[in-house]
């Protein structure tokens, strides 16, 4: 037999998988606990293995165990491998794809020497024991190592002389006299098959010429190092970690349930750590926030989770991570089982800066002014760094290079270095310059670093702009996202500093930077902290103010807040109108135009707009131009005028796609899908929508992806397709809830509203009517007040609470009318002619309808057209008339632009009254025109 367990189809086998491994590890001379670390099991659990194993076997002690075991094949006749490796305090967690890479280069013959290597703290020295452990355990015959595998810590040897004994002492080796202790020990070595792992080797740069010397004469021996520094020889197979999985941003912003989190290593390790301060902690919904903050604060460091959760016993999890973003110093430990250079991250950091020249500090220290990363470039211009120093501190697990050509600093680390900058830059600590030194250079340049960094972001951002608004591709944006963390602090020191011109410099593309990617929070606050500092008064006494206040207050509208931005953008424009910049007072006017159409302010917006148009086609700015077309096309869209908006969309989107504008392209397709809906085109409705929604995805914009969704489930509501579009719309409404967009939210509200009531459930449709309501009246948006309130007497009906529904389209109607929303006028028109017909109140219910048909007529609105010819058509039953009534149903049944439910309406209408001939033979006697010009001639 070969291997640790014995052949499957013996008959002496009677163990479980588990009862053999428990056997092996009794056989390997493991004592009940150490097996349980090893199982990561608890030490009851392994008591009961024993017992089971004992019942089987037909024994009582352990020598009876392996003696029975090796007779009868159940353990192998050889032992294992001596080796000295330390037991560990605890079972090991995670780095399963790290041991499966280590694994394959210990067993491949031509790799000779592999160096694990990171930052202090990341757990260099318990992943290689773990690795070396898998060897010693392993079932491989003849075994790889079978001379041994040895532990030898260097963390006290400080000298290269010191390390020839600390090896022979690991392996047992005793010198005898009159030889040289090296060569001694190089001759006991050379035929040897055994493993090395030699633990924190960066303070060993002397010894490489050992390490070198054991590879030439030891052919069989492999060296397993860990070091904070590469060796830089040859030979050397490098083995870079980084911290333990932990979720990242993106995968924490899609909400991880409890049980996907405790599948991540750094989450377990907090956990297991956690559990030996507190025995009853657990992961659950209450704490798996803090506990995921934690571990994402030190970005899965090992040493970092530890000592964070040491301190559980005195805080929670919320208030360990709040002392971790305000001190480094938190992050220690005064337990005496730890080694002293990990009792404090501070000391695990401070023993890799030592290991520095002056120039080496100088430059990490300034690299800490970064933020997510920096390029080559970057680095050299800021911070004066050559390639080789780059080089130097990768080599010192300072940096990472990521496959992108990016470096990185580790948070923590970047919080340290930020200290250490801070230190040399002040008055009590500052740096002196030596001018004979060769880092003269560098140590001059300290007390400018922020301002490098800002200035060098600054034209970046402009650079990026200019490229941007010539070819609108997503590699630019994606070059400017990569950089926002670095242009958010470029922005902010020169706002303090109050360096105008960087500011100015960096102002207008930034704005449209965070346009693009529909970040109105983030870049609300940001143009609020130059606001505040250049303009606070929000009286501009320049142009470039005003231009600064209506970017500010743009993002301000888009986050409805109406009233704020309103008379900024009024004081803004009657500056502009004063200066000789026609550029930023277009801009101004068709912002301030489209906030007004937001309120329902349709004239004025108008008005604002076209003004805004009409400048913009002087200076021929064919990117602000599409803008504000699309602008417009939405407002003459409420003003009925579908035609117009049509045109004006077109226009929009030629511009676009000949700028490869992809999110003007999307803009004015959403713009040309509701004019085509209004039109009762709804195949071509469906068809812009599905299309914008397309670009929206693709682009990552959330805003207008959730805009796609909602309009495509009208379209489908208004197919009867009910499940399709609460899908859409909860979509919509998942997006709009996440982005903080309240008016877009009370919109999705208004519309599942519909769903519920199309269902019958009449309670949740009010809800979500109430709630709409309640969240337009707050926002001051009329237009979305009118539409709840047509919705609610909607609900009213449905439930026979006719004078209840009398009122709430009235009061729908009035608002309507104030703000000259012509599509709510309808609504409420015909609606209030439904009423009316239910409470038999004829005549009024005739007049309803009659205004409802002229408007929806004159606006070439056919679907709203055809509605008010069904409401006529009941009228007309009811006095009599039943041939005309026949008549018009016959068209609105007929008439492909004929909502589902109309048209269902008009169906049940003429198989109640008429035969089908003689309704085919009536409806072709008049056209939709000749019917509906007849009805509103005058007597």
């Amino acid at each position: 037999m070969n291997g640790r367990y014995p052949d499957r189809s013996s008959p002496t086998h009677s163990l479980t998988e588990r009862e053999q491994e428990v056997l092996a590890f009794i056989g390997d001379g493991l004592t009940n606990r150490q097996i349980a670390e090893h199982l990561t099991v608890t030490l009851s659990t392994v008591k009961w293995y024993v017992r089971q194993l004992y019942n089987k076997l037909g024994v009582e002690s352990r020598e009876e165990a392996i003696e029975h075991g090796r007779r009868s094949g159940l353990l192998a006749s050889t032992a294992r491998p001596d080796h000295n490796l330390p037991p560990q305090p605890t079972p090991f967690i995670g780095r399963e794809p790290e041991l499966a890479a280590l694994a394959t280069y210990l067993a491949d013959p031509a790799i000779r020497l592999i160096t694990i290597f990171g930052v202090g703290g990341m757990g260099k020295t318990r992943l290689a024991l773990a690795a070396a452990n898998a060897l010693v355990n392993s079932q491989q015959q003849p075994h790889p190592f079978p001379d041994g595998l040895y532990f030898i810590s260097l963390a006290h040897v400080e000298t290269a002389d010191l390390l020839i004994p600390a090896i022979a002492d690991a392996i047992g080796f005793s010198f005898y006299e009159g030889g040289e202790p090296k060569t001694q020990l190089l001759h006991y070595l050379g035929p040897k098959t055994l493993l090395l792992l030699l633990d924190n080797f960066e303070q060993m740069p002397a010894s490489l010429e050992l390490v070198d010397e054991l590879r030439q004469t030891a052919p069989a021996l492999k060296l397993l190092v860990t070091s904070r520094t590469r060796l830089n020889v040859q030979a050397e197979q490098l083995f870079p970690i980084a911290g333990l999985a932990c979720p990242d941003e993106e995968e924490a912003g899609n909400e991880i349930g409890l049980e996907q989190l405790a599948g991540y290593s750094a989450i377990q390790l907090f956990t297991q750590c956690a559990r030996r301060i507190e025995p009853e902690f657990s992961l659950t919904a209450d704490n798996q926030a803090d506990v995921l903050v934690i571990c994402r604060l030190v970005q899965g460091m090992p040493l970092g989770i530890v000592l964070a959760a040491t301190w559980l016993g005195t805080l929670s999890p919320r208030d360990i991570a709040a002392e971790m973003r305000r001190d480094l110093d938190f992050l220690a430990t005064d337990l005496a089982d730890m080694p002293e250079r990990q009792r404090s991250l501070r000391g695990a950091f401070d023993h890799s800066w030592r290991l520095l020249n002056r120039r080496e500090q100088a430059v990490f220290a300034q690299l800490s002014v970064f933020r997510s990363g920096f390029s080559r470039e970057a680095a050299q211009a800021v911070s004066g760094a050559s390639l080789r120093d780059l080089q130097i501190l990768r080599n010192h697990s300072l940096l990472n290079r990521t496959p992108g050509g990016r470096y990185e600093i580790h948070k923590l680390l970047e919080q340290f270095a930020a200290e250490k900058l801070a230190r040399l830059l002040a008055p009590e600590t500052a740096v002196s310059p030596h001018p004979q030194s060769e880092n003269h250079q560098i140590e001059q340049a300290l007390p400018d670093v922020y301002q490098r960094h800002s200035a060098y972001f600054s034209a970046y951002m402009q650079e990026k702009g200019q490229k941007w608004r010539v070819a609108r591709r997503s590699d630019i944006l994606q070059a400017v996202t990569q950089e926002f963390g670095n242009i958010r602090r470029a922005w902010r020191w020169a706002v303090a500093q109050e360096k105008t011109a960087l500011v100015q410099q960096m102002a207008a593309d930034l704005f449209w930077f965070y346009d693009w990617r529909s970040q109105y929070k983030e870049g609300e606050v940001l143009f609020q902290v130059a606001v505040d500092q250049f303009c606070p008064s929000q009286q501009p006494e320049t142009a470039w103010q005003a231009g600064l206040l209506v970017r500010w207050a743009r993002f301000v509208t888009r986050l409805a807040d109406y009233e704020t931005a309103r008379p900024v953008f009024a004081t803004a424009v009657q500056n502009l109108r004063q200066s000789d910049n026609p550029a930023e007072l277009a801009l101004a006017l068709n912002f301030w135009g489209d906030l007004e159409r937001l309120c329902g302010a349709y004239d004025l917006a108008r008005s604002l707009l076209e003004e805004s148009l009409a400048l913009y086609r002087q200076l021929n700015h064919s990117f602000d131009l599409a803008r504000v077309l699309n602008h417009l096309a939405m407002v003459v869209q409420r003003l009925g005028e579908y035609t117009l908006s049509t045109g004006y969309a077109r226009e929009s989107l030629t511009l676009c796609q000949l700028a490869h504008d992809r999110r003007g392209e999307a803009a004015a397709l959403y713009s040309l899908g509701y004019a085509a809906y209004e039109l009762g085109d709804y195949a071509a409705a469906e068809d812009f929508y599905s299309q914008s929604l397309a670009l929206r995805r693709d682009l990552g914009d959330r805003w207008g992806t959730a805009a796609a969704y909602n309009n495509l489930g009208i379209i489908y509501y208004d197919k009867g397709a009910f499940d399709q579009a609460e899908t859409s719309w909860q979509r919509c409404l998942a997006i709009r809830q996440e982005l903080g967009d309240r008016r877009g939210t009370a919109v999705t509200l208004n519309n599942l509203g519909l769903i519920a009531g199309a269902r019958h459930d009449y309670h949740q449709a009010e809800q979500w009517y109430r709630q709409s309501l309640h969240l337009c009246r707050d926002l001051g948006n009329r237009q979305g007040v009118s539409i709840a309130l047509n919705n609610l007497g909607e609900i009213a009906t449905a439930q026979g609470h006719f004078e209840q529904a009398y009122t709430y389209h009235q009061e729908s109607l009035a608002v309507a009318r104030e703000i000259a929303y012509t599509r709510s006028i309808t609504f409420a028109l015909d609606f209030l002619g439904q009423v009316a017909t239910r409470l038999s109140r004829l005549e009024e219910a005739q007049s309803y309808y009659q205004e409802a048909l002229r408007l929806a007529w004159e606006t070439k609105a056919l679907s709203r057209t055809l509605k008010s010819l069904c409401g006529l058509a009941a009228i007309l039953l009811q006095t009599g008339d039943v041939e005309q009534a026949i008549r018009l149903s016959a068209i609105v049944a007929g008439h492909p632009s004929s909502e589902e439910t109309t048209r269902g309406q008009a169906q049940a209408m003429l198989h109640q009254h008429m035969p089908m001939a003689k309704t085919s033979e009536l409806a072709a006697e008049s056209s939709l025109e000749q019917v509906v010009g007849g009805l509103l001639s005058p007597v």
